[in-house]
């Protein structure tokens, strides 16, 4: 099995958002000693790393006049690729806990759990996932979704409709759960038809259930693509979403028609486009609105850097904080290795979130901005240390939201240390 293939088994998780919905994945790079996890290069391969880490957020809470907390954090990955070619899984962990020195933040874990399977004949290709994951604030663009644990540069698992970095809650429990089914049909060596479903929900916890709106996602979509050369890939699609919240009579339904175009510029550099029209109802909206819904990717990937830079438009529940968004996200990620000993990594994305077009529900709009980097250094061949700078600011207007929304300016300082050995082989086809 060679490293592409083992590397596209793994992401097999990832890609069931719809073409509209695009997302930076993680490009298959040559592992090195130095870095701290990394996801298996090869099929029948597992890795796992561990990190140990201190923490200081300032400006956390600010409109309580609470200035400053710490924690002291134990946290581990782990991945692993089956070896069957036939009968493809893969499997991502990411969890730890916080230890909470301050009065003003409760310790809190975090858990992430992605699975996946695949079923492959000659013409038919099979797919179901879950993912379920519990964190104690909103994610960040990280592995885990937590600032300054050491795992800023990898990429978060995506099952179902794509997000983004979304709109951030001061202290708010949530539990998420995404389970996804695709099939894929070969017509002919170059087109195929393809049906792909997801079904999600968000709950909130403890007290911010009174002051949130669990959520649930439906997505159905169906399309054709076809192969036009070695470079270059079309596709059209259809794609159904409704959007429900727990004990409220509001949902909304958006509906769409992209066209996707996906282009290999060069060995290394990769550009995915879809753009087409949305239509959003429901019964709070006083007419159907029509927005554009639009995914563009450029993705580069090399043997020591790899670089994402991706805009999307889309609708979605609205992070928990009010009933639904029509949100325009602008996100770019980067890696880089200088030398066998330091290593850099960053995370920047920009997220407009808006009321939908002729809602009743009082306007408001959200400008968030989350903007990480990590820096680590090699100790020795299996551990590594790191020191990593979050900041995340958000600004809002309205007064439809919920009390619990983020607004201010908050930073997450850490440092920490990583043990991670090499990749244990358990078989190989």
């Amino acid at each position: 099995m060679t490293r592409t293939t083992a590397i596209m088994l793994l992401l097999a998780i990832a890609p069931w958002a719809h073409t509209v919905y695009a997302q930076a994945l993680p490009t298959a790079t040559a592992a090195s000693p130095y870095q701290g996890f990394q996801f298996p290069t090869m099929g029948g391969e597992l890795t796992y790393g561990v990190s140990a880490s201190q923490t200081i957020e300032t400006g956390y809470n600010v409109g309580a006049g609470n200035g400053k907390i710490s924690s002291s954090n134990i946290s581990g990955n782990l991945a692993y690729i089956s070896s069957s070619e036939n009968h493809p899984f893969s499997m991502v962990y990411s969890g730890g806990y916080l230890a909470s020195e301050s009065s003003q933040m409760p310790s809190s874990q975090f858990h992430n759990l992605a699975l996946s399977q695949g079923y492959r004949t000659r013409t038919w290709n099979f797919v179901v996932a879950d993912m379920v994951s519990y964190l104690p604030e909103s994610p960040i663009g990280s592995l885990s979704g937590v600032a300054g644990v050491g795992d800023l540069g990898l990429t978060p698992v995506q099952v179902g409709a794509y997000q983004g970095t979304g709109i951030l809650t001061n202290y708010a429990q949530r539990v998420s759960d995404t389970v996804s089914g695709s099939a894929e049909y070969k017509l002919t060596g170059s087109t195929s038809l393809t049906g792909k479903g997801s079904y999600g929900i968000q709950r909130f916890l403890s007290n911010a259930a009174d002051a949130t709106n669990d959520s649930n996602e439906l997505e159905a979509d169906g399309g054709i693509s076809h192969r036009i050369d070695a470079r270059n890939t079309i596709a059209a699609n259809y794609s159904y979403m409704k959007f429900t919240y727990v004990n409220q009579p509001f949902s909304f339904v958006s509906n769409g028609i992209n066209f996707a175009d996906i282009r290999r510029l060069s060995p290394r550099l990769t550009l995915n486009s879809s753009l087409g029209p949305e239509w959003t109802t429901s019964s709070l909206l006083t007419a159907t609105s029509v927005n554009l819904a639009a995914a563009i990717t450029l993705t580069y990937g090399g043997r020591k850097n790899s670089a994402s830079l991706a805009y999307t438009r889309s609708t979605n529940a609205g992070s928990g904080v009010v009933e639904g968004t029509l949100s325009d996200t602008v996100g770019f990620s980067a890696r880089r290795h200088f030398n066998r000993i330091w290593t850099g990594s960053t995370n920047v994305s920009y997220v407009y979130s808006q009321s939908l077009s002729n809602s009743l529900l009082v306007p408001f709009t959200i400008q968030t901005v989350v903007a990480g980097g990590q820096i680590s250094r090699a100790i020795g061949h299996h551990l590594s240390g790191y020191a990593s700078y979050t900041l995340e600011h958000q600004a809002t207007e309205g007064n439809s939201l919920s009390p619990l929304t983020f607004s201010g300016l908050q930073q997450v300082f850490g440092v920490g240390v990583t043990y991670s050995p090499g990749a244990i082989h358990l078989g190989r086809s």
